[in-house]
């Protein structure tokens, strides 16, 4: 899709992302359950909506670079028209997750987000999607963050040779927010998530590296890094 000056961010569809933390010696337990339950989800909601289950590959070498050195353990993804995705529908199928999930979740690091997802690059799907799950810098507003994010910082994604697609989710902080709180989640105040797609985490490096310090200069203007989180997962889709 068009990221020029004068491109308008599509809000057709919406993309809710339940962002999951293992309890401590209990990932590989919440990687067993993740498809089960996405599977249960997906029966709450029309057949047009896509749902996925990604679980955060073994040896991810992203949480590393990551200030508080974590990243998610496991995501469910839901995609589908704005008007399937509303708040209410979104909580009925969701409100057993924490009983599904009983004894292997870490409810105060984990949440859920809503938002609009802009196909900057569409692609193929991938085995692999790395999200990057961002906060904005203090000072900036959201208006300017979005802005900043859309139509200047997308134009780095294009020149990502090992990336397959790009998307940006642009979150809706509010509705985020409510749903997080309703489900007893902790996490709170996401900005956007950040989705590429690749075949392989070596040659996704390989293609960062030419523009790597270029955008990451130009995140600085825009991003708080301390308080933001990439991973990498293996994505399985549920329902297309």
């Amino acid at each position: 899709m068009s990221t020029m000056s004068a491109a308008t961010p599509d809000q057709s569809r919406h993309r809710v992302q339940v962002l999951l933390v293992a309890a401590p010696g209990m990932r590989t337990m919440l990687h067993e359950r993740i498809e089960t339950v996405a599977e249960s989800v997906s029966a709450n909601f029309d057949a047009s909506v896509r749902i996925c289950a990604l679980s955060q590959i073994n040896d991810d070498p992203f949480p590393s670079m990551n200030p508080e050195g974590f990243g998610f353990d496991a995501v469910i993804d839901i995609d589908g028209h704005s008007a399937l995705l509303e708040k209410d529908a979104i909580l009925n199928a969701l409100g057993d997750i924490s009983a599904a999930l009983s004894g292997v979740l870490n409810q105060s690091t984990s949440g859920v987000v809503i938002g609009w997802p802009q196909a900057v690059i569409p692609g193929p799907r991938c085995a692999l999607r790395y999200l990057y799950v961002m906060r904005r810098k203090a000072g900036v507003s959201r208006d300017d963050y979005f802005d900043h994010y859309f139509h200047r910082h997308s134009k780095f994604a294009f020149h990502l040779k090992g990336i397959k697609a790009y998307t940006q989710v642009h979150v809706d902080l509010e509705a985020s927010n409510e749903l997080s709180a309703a489900l007893g989640f902790g996490l709170r105040d996401v900005d956007s998530v950040t989705e590429l797609t690749f075949d392989s985490v070596n040659e996704f490096f390989a293609g960062v590296e030419p523009r790597a310090a270029e955008a990451s200069d130009d995140e600085l203007l825009f991003v708080d890094r301390e308080r933001s989180v990439s991973f990498c997962s293996i994505d399985t889709t549920i329902r297309n």
